[in-house]
Formats: C-alpha cells, sequence, structure tokens
C-alpha cells in the first residue's frame, strides 16, 4: 500500500487477521495484515509469536467503513474463519501452526503437519 493505513483490529493468530482481510477485500477495502514479529531473526521457528497479536490495516479513508464491516462480520469470523483466510492466501493454512503453506506441498514445512491436522508420516 502506498496511502497512509491504520491499524482497525488485532488478532490472535494470523489465520484470525486474515479471514478478516478477506472479507474486507471483499467488500473493495484494501486490508493489509502485519504480524508484530520484528524481523525473521526475531520469528518463532514456527513461524508466529504464540502471544504476539496480527495486526490489520487499511488505508486511512477506509477506516470507519472497514471497523463498520468487521464489526457486522464478527459472528463470521468466529465460525468458518479458517475457509475465508485460506481464500485470502495463495496455498492453504496449516491448521497447527497457521503458517501459509504453497497449494503444491501436502505438509507444512515449519510443524511437519497434513492439510487434515495429522502429522505427517516419518520420513525414512
Amino acid at each position: 500500500m502506498s496511502t497512509a493505513t491504520q491499524i482497525i483490529g488485532e488478532f490472535n493468530t494470523p489465520g484470525e487477521a486474515q479471514a478478516a482481510q478477506a472479507i474486507l477485500q471483499s467488500e473493495g477495502i484494501d486490508a493489509v495484515v502485519m504480524d508484530s514479529t520484528a524481523s525473521e531473526d526475531d520469528a518463532p521457528i514456527f513461524g508466529h509469536h504464540a502471544f504476539a497479536l496480527v495486526r490489520v490495516a487499511v488505508p486511512v479513508a477506509d477506516v470507519d467503513r472497514a471497523r463498520q464491516i468487521l464489526e457486522k462480520t464478527e459472528t463470521t469470523l468466529d465460525r468458518g474463519w479458517e475457509q475465508l483466510a485460506e481464500k485470502a492466501v495463495d496455498g492453504w493454512i496449516c491448521p497447527n501452526c497457521d503458517t501459509v503453506v504453497a497449494q503444491t506441498q501436502n505438509v507444512c514445512p515449519e510443524c511437519r503437519t497434513t492439510r487434515d491436522g495429522q502429522p505427517a508420516p516419518e520420513e525414512e
């Protein structure tokens, strides 16, 4: 985004933030997800600090409308947020650690969990 943005929401997981982003984008608002991890060197091995909030920002001109949309869809985020979040990313979201995984991979590279949430078979 080249325009000034403002944070309009904080979420516990990247998946929840991506669901909010998908809802806002479906309404024509250019939302961006911002992980609060300071740098890649600071990132934990599984991709996201458990205690770090994930923020969603929108252009300043869209703040009021975006907040209204998210307030109306709060129950939508509780039910089915995983499906909304996966529509917003290129690939799939690991059900164990919320890492975005390429569509061509069947196992999360971070935690070795399959798409259906099962541990990957041991490689021999």
